[in-house]
């Protein structure tokens, strides 16, 4: 969405992929309390992603019905297949029966979160839900604070990203890949 605009353009020109934006507009008159219960009113993709694995980015997940929301929106607008990962996947409310439910639908493939919130064994085992775990960064940018060290190349993994992905290119695809 617009708030991860910059975030998002270094992955993609990383990665050497186009980039989609999502642009909402909010009833902030209204209190979202289930995903179900958004206050988005609108909803726009700019961007082609017919028929293209989508991958998408968010800092928060609370109810989850922002990220929902894009999911449909991704879906029909022809997206093959979604997958989004989420910096602090919170899961607020029944957002967890909500995201098992719209994974049963096929509205997406994966959902990645951090560890850097806790979550239960309920949602770890959840078929969907892949959880990245992030101590040893957190402790890396602790120690270089503390020793007055730079953050740079901390924060820019692109080397990491790009040898998985050559790695990945060179595997065999993963029994039952194809998606709920």
């Amino acid at each position: 969405d617009t708030g991860s605009v910059d975030r998002n353009k270094f992955f993609a020109t990383a990665l050497g992929k186009s980039l989609g934006l999502i642009y909402k507009e909010r009833d902030y008159s209204k209190i979202s309390r289930s995903a179900k219960d958004s206050n988005i009113t609108s909803v726009r993709l700019l961007g082609d992603v017919a028929g293209r694995t989508v991958f998408m980015a968010d800092d928060l997940l609370g109810t989850g019905g922002t990220i929902l929301r894009g999911m449909a929106v991704l879906k029909e607008m022809g997206a093959r297949q979604i997958i989004c990962a989420v910096s602090l996947p919170m899961f607020s409310g029944s957002a967890v029966e909500t995201y098992e439910e719209a994974y049963r639908k096929g509205l997406f493939y994966r959902l990645i979160g951090t560890n850097a919130i806790y979550h239960d064994e309920d949602l770890l085992r959840r078929e969907w839900y892949l959880s990245a775990d992030v101590a040893p960064l957190f402790a890396r940018v602790i120690y270089r604070l503390h020793s007055d060290r730079s953050l740079a190349n901390l924060l820019d993994d692109r080397k990491i990203i790009r040898s998985m992905l050559d790695r990945g290119k060179n595997s065999p695809p993963a029994a039952g890949s194809g998606g709920p």
